[in-house]
């Protein structure tokens, strides 16, 4: 498991990193120097690029971490794996670009009342789709290697750092509006170039099919868990943008409602943090347990991830609801409405970490299949739930949406991973852990205001809860890998 700790480290501090980066982008630069309107507009292209390059991955990206320990040769050219990462998305992105082009006139009616910036941008999309798409595919095969941390760099800081230097152009008048956008696909295919590069410098580009990997058999093995993991990821992913997209057509302040709500999606986004570092490392590790048939493996793994993805994703959920009237006062007025539906997308992405890494054991192992039919449960629940509450609550609605849609499909993987495998992420810690954190939850709502100094108030409030949240976790024993790190670090500070 020393990988997992390694990597998952690693990635966690590129993320927080990156979160910082984009925290003074979508908190402070973008709703003083864009109109409501042009901030939502980036959110939703990037939102329905993101949708539209999973839909033409046709599943590639779970193949080639999937299948990657099946490929894998000593020197990383891992015998033409990459040649099929390359073609089946060409192929995904001519199909679904023509359906993009053919359906233009549909999708622009549902934005024509509310969102009509995106009618003037709608063309964006493409572009960004195709290099988001091939991002992706190499992100997965240096998955698949054990190579992640780099490759998060690039897409949590690099990125990020990429948008300041455009919404500072944008800022001194160097660019206008129009050009703000050609520089945002610009800085995207600089990423994307950057990606490859790496990949050619750690020896792992190879197109090259050797005989042993030309047989029939094999590739329709390999079509048939990508059939299955083209439905069931991009239903997963869907579902994820799925709130922000209705909003930029569903809600009656369209753009200007999907400016908030992206805020308050930011925000709660630094929780699963910990779960996307542990979860990039994990699936290929768990194709690889599941390759030699060590179930004792997977199941350590699984309720490991559950334990320390609960505990540190619930003190940071208790952490931002604490400060969360002191975040939205340096935002503009008009942002202030997102708070709530910060709660309820925080309780989503909590719901989602306590389950552990449960889609990576289905989609690696024989089990593939249900993540198909448990995602279209997921996106039929989601959809469903945005038209009903976003029509009555507005933007409230789609964060209520969103976690009760996670919540239901998470309980609906564990159950079946418990009568499939006979494994399960909870223990009596789980409960333990989950009183901790309500009994925080109350208590800090009892800490006086320091009234006309947030600075101040976000400082001792934070330290108030992270003192009462730190000596419960460690007393009470909620986390062994946590007080692990605590003993090493005591014992190095004794000795100097």
């Amino acid at each position: 498991m020393s990988i997992v700790k390694k990597q998952a480290f690693g990635n966690s501090v590129v993320q927080y990193a990156g979160y910082i980066i984009g925290l003074i982008n979508v908190t402070f630069l973008f709703p003083n120097i864009f109109t409501s309107d042009q901030f939502g507009l980036t959110r939703i292209l990037i939102a329905v690029a993101s949708v539209y390059a999973q839909f033409s991955a046709l599943g590639t990206n779970r193949v080639m971490m999937r299948f990657m320990p099946m490929f894998r040769t000593e020197d990383n050219k891992n015998n033409g794996l990459l040649l099929i990462g390359a073609i089946m998305p060409f192929f995904g992105f001519i199909l679904f670009t023509f359906i993009y082009y053919f359906f233009q006139d549909n999708i622009i009616g549902l934005y024509n009342e509310r969102s009509n910036l995106f009618i003037d941008s709608y063309f964006y999309v493409v572009p960004l789709a195709f290099l988001m798409l091939y991002t992706s595919v190499i992100e997965s095969y240096l998955m698949g290697m054990f190579r992640t941390v780099f490759s998060n760099f690039l897409r949590h800081v690099l990125i990020r750092l990429l948008w300041t230097v455009d919404i500072l152009l944008f800022y001194f008048g160097i660019v206008d509006w129009e050009e703000f956008l050609y520089v945002i696909v610009f800085f995207y295919s600089l990423n994307l170039l950057i990606l490859a590069i790496y990949l050619v410098a750690r020896g792992g580009f190879s197109f090259k099919l050797t005989q042993r990997f030309k047989r029939r058999s094999l590739y329709k093995v390999i079509g048939n868990y990508g059939f299955f993991s083209m439905f069931s990821g991009v239903s997963n992913f869907l579902v994820n943008r799925i709130d922000i997209i209705m909003i930029g057509f569903i809600s009656v302040s369209g753009l200007n409602d999907a400016a908030v709500y992206s805020i308050a999606v930011y925000i709660a986004s630094v929780i699963f943090v910990p779960a996307q570092a542990i979860g990039r490392i994990s699936f290929p590790l768990i194709a690889e347990f599941w390759r030699k048939k060590d179930l004792t493996k997977i199941k350590d793994l699984y309720r490991a991830s559950a334990r320390n993805q609960l505990v540190i994703g619930g003190a940071i959920f208790v952490l931002i609801w604490a400060n969360a009237d002191n975040i939205f006062s340096i935002l503009p007025p008009e942002y202030a409405y997102g708070k709530w539906a910060l709660f309820f997308l925080g309780l989503a992405k909590l719901f989602d970490m306590a389950t552990g890494v449960n889609g990576a054991i289905i989609n690696a192992t024989r089990l593939y299949r249900f993540e198909l039919y448990s995602s279209i449960f997921l996106l039929v629940v989601a959809v469903t739930s945005n038209i009903v509450l976003i029509t009555k609550y507005g933007l409230i609605g789609a964060a209520i949406a969103t976690a009760l849609s996670v919540l239901l499909y998470n309980l609906l993987r564990c159950v079946y991973l418990m009568r499939q495998l006979k494994m399960h992420p909870f223990g009596i810690k789980s409960l333990y852990t989950v009183l901790v954190l309500l009994a925080v939850l109350l208590l800090q709502t009892f800490l006086p205001k320091i009234g006309g100094h947030m600075v101040v108030d976000l400082v001792v409030r934070s330290t108030l809860v992270l003192a009462l949240l730190s000596s419960s976790i460690y007393y009470l024993k909620l986390s062994e890998e946590i007080n692990e790190v605590v003993r090493k670090l005591a014992i190095r500070v004794r000795r100097k």
